[in-house]
């Protein structure tokens, strides 16, 4: 809560970084924040950058916040690294909360796209074209994102898939997943600190040198986002 001029109270937005996908169970959205009084805003839902460089990615997610008195960030595994960016531009930044953060990094988002190459049966010469390894998955997908949507549309379009008018949604949300990782993975990212929060779960534990304060939640990894110690412990810091 804020106090405007005329000594009204104002509720201040909580910005939701985490990338949209099937089911609620292990997700932020699972605690319904807006249920419990809070205004939340799940930008990534509105707006997906194609942005493959961290301060870029953060920077057309801040100018789609516009003049919103933005509270506090809640991050949700490898959109932490993405969360920091966004939380240092402002003046005042917001407090960050990660939930079960992850880092992401190179070798694992080039495993990704590799994975998602062989799903959809691309000819090798096309495959080969996207082919990437830790150095250079940057490179490729920032180059060839927009070419590697329409192979993949194309794909899923015709047979084994048959997904039809789906096909470019599908695709395009693909497109989006891997522009979000590679941000993540960016070298140039920022280093935890010391003035953003961690909630873990007890089997989800930080790097043994992370410089956040870390509150961890008695729940496994599978339960966290259903548990009311969870929601409860993220409700009472939000309200602070």
């Amino acid at each position: 809560m804020s106090t405007d001029r005329a000594g009204a109270e104002s509720v201040r937005t909580t910005v939701v970084l985490e990338f949209p996908g099937s089911g609620t169970s292990g997700r932020v959205r699972a605690m319904r924040l807006e249920s419990l009084g809070f205004a939340t805003r799940y930008l990534l839902d509105e707006f997906r950058p194609r942005a493959t460089a961290i301060e870029e990615y953060a920077g057309q997610l801040f100018d789609r916040l516009a003049d919103e008195d933005v509270g506090t960030i809640v991050s949700y595994c490898g959109a932490t690294a993405i969360a920091r960016h966004l939380a240092a531009r402002y003046r005042r930044p917001p407090l960050l909360v990660a939930l079960n953060p992850e880092h992401t990094v190179a070798r694992g988002v080039a495993d990704r796209l590799r994975g998602a190459l062989a799903k959809i049966e691309l000819p090798a010469e096309t495959a080969a074209r996207y082919d990437a390894d830790a150095d250079t998955v940057r490179d490729v997908v920032r180059r060839w994102l927009p070419d590697l949507e329409a192979a993949m549309a194309e794909s899923y379009a015709g047979p084994p898939h048959n997904f039809g008018t789906v096909a470019g949604r599908l695709a395009g949300m693909q497109a989006d997943w891997f522009a979000h990782l590679t941000a993540a993975c960016d070298p140039d990212k920022l280093p935890a600190g010391p003035e953003e929060l961690h909630m873990v779960a007890r089997d989800h534990p930080c790097e043994p040198d992370c410089a956040a304060k870390h509150e961890t939640i008695d729940v496994d990894r599978a339960e966290f986002f259903t548990a009311s110690l969870t929601s409860d412990a993220l409700a009472s810091v939000l309200r602070s």
